[in-house]
């Protein structure tokens, strides 16, 4: 099974998501230069990503589950 075969730790993937890409472009090494070159203060924020939220959503549970499913991972 996929989620076994990407196991870390001991424990099987919880998640797995498959792409298929399309198309690729490829940059030439100017354009990662001129990137850093913006700073971080241009990025914008990162925001958290709570996989418990998105399964106890999808479960219909409620933030406690969630809780407990972000402790497991």
């Amino acid at each position: 099974m996929l989620l076994e075969r990407l196991a870390a730790r001991g424990k099987p993937a919880e998640i797995v998501i498959r792409l298929a890409v399309q198309q690729c472009f490829f940059h030439c090494a100017k354009a990662f230069i001129r990137l850093a070159a913006l700073g971080a203060s241009s990025r914008p924020a990162r925001t958290p990503l709570s996989f418990g939220k998105y399964l106890a959503g999808k479960m219909g549970k409620d933030a406690g589950v969630a809780r407990e499913i972000d402790e497991a991972i």
